[in-house]
């Protein structure tokens, strides 16, 4: 039995804004799930566009809220959303599906979704969050992006956006609300085996300047644990690092 409770729009500026709406007009419910055909102005991490097509790709955000058994990490919504959503991608027989540092969706390296959760307080206590999912399913091309693609991209088939929502709301449906979240084990264990590139080489960039490092996990609260090329573990937080899905080794 699914807790969600679902709001279908034909076009809207953004899911994740519309629910934020409601909840500052006190009109959000624990469970409400926006979805559209057409998002015009959708967001990524930092702020970052979402680029989709009308009808192409399957946009959604999900309220969830949190009274006595908030989370021990806020980071494990974020992986146990993060491997609900490979999870169900598993299912439909996408190939290589992993997650890059911190909730970029992948397949064979290309980026084919993203999650943004925002969250809420209520006197300095949280409260819940919005949950926003992007996957692209149909688009042919993606202007100026080249390491992304879209589900058809990958598997040749083409991608009907109301099946595949149906598909995920179970998967979603545990992770939110059958998941222990005061718990850690194993859920950061399994994100940590999903990473993109775990115990590899890659580059990151951290302000103007660029590193390359070993990625060799993250800590409880999401940061990134590396090893640099000097061989010293270091951590990192997402405000002062990124991951480039371009790397810049040869």
């Amino acid at each position: 039995m699914s807790n969600f409770k679902i709001i279908k729009l034909n076009a809207i500026h953004s899911t994740n804004d519309y629910l934020k709406d409601k909840y500052r007009n006190k009109q959000l419910f624990d469970g409400d799930l926006v979805f559209t055909n057409n998002q015009t102005s959708g967001r990524g991490q930092r702020e970052n566009n979402w680029q989709s097509e009308t009808g192409k790709s399957l946009t959604f955000s999900i309220f969830r809220q949190f009274k006595n058994e908030s989370p021990y990490s806020l980071f494990l919504i974020s992986a146990v959303i993060s491997l609900a959503v490979v999870s169900a991608l598993k299912k439909f027989q996408i190939p290589q599906t992993s997650i890059k540092w911190p909730n970029d969706i992948l397949s064979a390296n290309k980026k084919i979704g993203g999650i943004l959760i925002e969250n809420f307080f209520t006197k300095g206590k949280f409260s819940g969050c919005v949950i926003g999912i992007g996957l692209n399913l149909n688009q042919d091309s993606f202007v100026d992006l080249s390491e992304a693609a879209s589900l058809k991209q990958v598997t040749g088939k083409h991608w009907n956006i109301e099946y595949v929502l149906d598909k995920m709301l179970p998967f979603l449906n545990r992770a939110l609300y059958e998941t222990d979240l005061k718990k850690n084990q194993p859920w950061f264990s399994k994100y940590i085996s999903k990473l993109w590139k775990l115990n590899q080489l890659n580059s990151f960039t951290n302000g103007n300047n660029t590193f390359i490092a070993k990625l060799l996990g993250v800590t409880e609260k999401g940061g990134l644990l590396l090893e640099t090329e000097e061989k010293n573990v270091k951590k990192f937080n997402s405000n002062n690092v990124r991951m480039q899905l371009k790397s810049n080794l040869l």
